[in-house]
């Protein structure tokens, strides 16, 4: 049972991974048409984050809100990465 569980947990794994690598190239692309495009900096960040890079996702969050100050979940993003 216990391989099972294993083999599941890293197809699984293999599958989100494989979903962020899509995102990312999404990404990238819509920041190539419009690279003042909030969104796409919203996007980074959060996928720098689940990547463990604060530091990078606090910077697309902040490019984020430059280009709009109301974007909320980008606020939100940044908020929490500020708060201990």
């Amino acid at each position: 049972m216990v391989q099972v569980q294993e083999a599941i947990a890293a197809v699984g794994g293999m599958v989100v991974e494989e979903a962020i690598e899509m995102e990312v190239t999404e990404v990238e692309e819509a920041m190539e048409i419009n690279p003042n495009l909030d969104s796409a900096h919203y996007f980074t960040g959060m996928i720098e984050l689940y990547q463990g890079h604060k530091a990078r996702a606090r910077v697309a969050f902040e490019t984020a809100l430059q280009f709009n100050p109301q974007h909320l979940k980008a606020r939100e993003a940044l908020d929490r990465l500020e708060t201990p």
